[in-house]
C-alpha cells in the first residue's frame, strides 16, 4: 500500500510539474511578443509590427478612437503605418494577465501609455488592451489587438 501511494503521487507530482513548466513557458513566450511589440511601436517599426501578427485574413486591430478598426493583412498595414507616421507608443506593462488553450494565447493589460509626436511632445494615458495569439510555426502571432482608454485621454 505504501509503494502505490508513493507511485501515485510520484505520477501526480511529475503530471503537475511538466503542467507547471509548459504554463510558465508559455507565459514567458507570451511576455516575450508583448515586449516586443513595445520595442517595435517605439522605433515605430511598421514591419516588425506586421511580422508578428498571423498571416491570415481574419486578423484585427481594433484601436481606442471611433473609427479604428481594422481587418486583414492591408488593413492593418494601412492602420500601423498612418498611425506610426505621427506618433511613437510605449505602455508600462503593469499588469500583465496571460492565459492559455493549445495554440491558442490570449493577454490583458492594463496601465499606461506613453504617446510622442513627431513634435516631441509626450502625453501618458491610462490605457489597456487585450490581444489573441496563436501558435504558428512555433512562434506566437497576433490574431487580434483591442485597445481602450478607461478614464479619457489626459495630457
Amino acid at each position: 500500500m505504501k509503494k502505490l501511494f508513493l507511485l501515485t503521487s510520484a505520477a501526480f507530482l511529475f503530471m503537475h510539474c511538466g503542467i507547471y513548466a509548459q504554463s510558465c513557458g508559455t507565459e514567458k513566450e507570451i511576455l516575450k511578443v508583448l515586449e516586443k511589440w513595445n520595442e517595435a511601436a517605439q522605433k515605430r517599426d511598421t514591419l516588425a509590427l506586421a511580422d508578428m501578427f498571423d498571416k491570415s485574413e481574419d486578423i484585427m486591430v481594433v484601436g481606442s478612437d471611433s473609427g479604428e478598426i481594422f481587418k486583414g493583412q492591408a488593413g492593418v498595414k494601412q492602420f500601423t503605418q498612418f498611425l506610426f507616421s505621427q506618433y511613437s507608443f510605449s505602455w508600462d506593462l503593469k499588469r500583465v494577465d496571460i492565459s492559455y488553450n493549445g495554440n491558442t494565447a490570449w493577454a490583458f493589460t492594463d496601465g499606461h501609455m506613453s504617446v510622442t509626436g513627431n513634435n516631441g511632445t509626450t502625453f501618458i494615458t491610462p490605457y489597456r488592451f487585450t490581444a489573441v495569439f496563436v501558435k504558428t510555426n512555433n512562434q506566437w502571432k497576433w490574431k487580434l489587438y483591442n485597445g481602450s482608454i478607461p478614464k479619457g485621454e489626459t495630457q
